[in-house]
């Protein structure tokens, strides 16, 4: 990902990009933690939003937030299908 969309951010020295990982727990349940010395939780809640929107589906999508080693730590589980 960071190839892909941060190109230019390494040509700024002071640039802190968050990091993201998925966890797949089947064909429609994913986890999405993300952390960032920044708070952008709501920010990344609202491309997940606009992605499920974008692709005509509907999901669940319970969030969590915390504080760890200085960082901000959303994790997101993303259920799609069952009713979502």
């Amino acid at each position: 990902m960071k190839g892909a969309i941060f190109v230019e951010l390494p040509a700024m020295a002071d640039a802190e990009l968050p990091g993201f990982d998925t966890v797949r727990n089947g064909t429609d349940d994913m986890g999405l933690p993300c952390r960032s010395p920044r708070p952008l939780a709501n920010f990344r809640a609202g491309l997940i939003d606009g992605c499920i929107v974008r692709v005509g589906k509907t999901a669940d999508i319970a969030r969590t937030d915390r504080e760890s080693d200085g960082l901000t730590v959303a994790e997101c589980r993303i259920r799609t299908g069952r009713g979502a």
